[in-house]
């Protein structure tokens, strides 16, 4: 009886080594996975902080193109708005200028009428 027992207890001895041997076998290819994982996981946050400062940089920039765009759409108005009265001024000077130009034949007319008659 006790060399059964001790057969039994070796057996289980042997299945518990082997157990314990895969164990061992398979924490080894977690570990590496674990590592292989950590660093993908620390390359991929690498290239994150990269595109955010790739963000934050063209941010920055969208900013100071949208203020120089609202700077030249501003003069542009201005531009719009001054070419807009000097076209208005030239219109009044236009009519201004041909008005002027029927009272001087008219003056003309009366110039030659009175030369004429004296």
């Amino acid at each position: 009886m006790r060399e059964f027992d001790l057969r039994r207890t070796t057996e289980a001895l042997s299945v518990c080594r082997g157990d314990l041997s895969a164990a061992q076998v398979e924490q080894t290819r977690l570990t590496d996975e674990n590592n292989s994982l950590q660093t993908q996981l620390d390359m991929k946050m690498a290239e994150k902080c990269e595109l955010q400062r790739r963000n934050d940089a063209e941010l920055g920039r969208n900013q100071n193109l949208t203020g120089t765009l609202y700077g030249l759409e501003s003069k542009k108005r201005t531009c719009e708005e001054n070419y807009a009265v000097s076209r208005r001024e030239q219109e009044d000077l236009g009519f201004s200028n041909q008005s002027l130009q029927g009272r001087n034949c008219d003056l003309r007319e009366e110039i030659d009428a009175l030369r004429h008659h004296c």
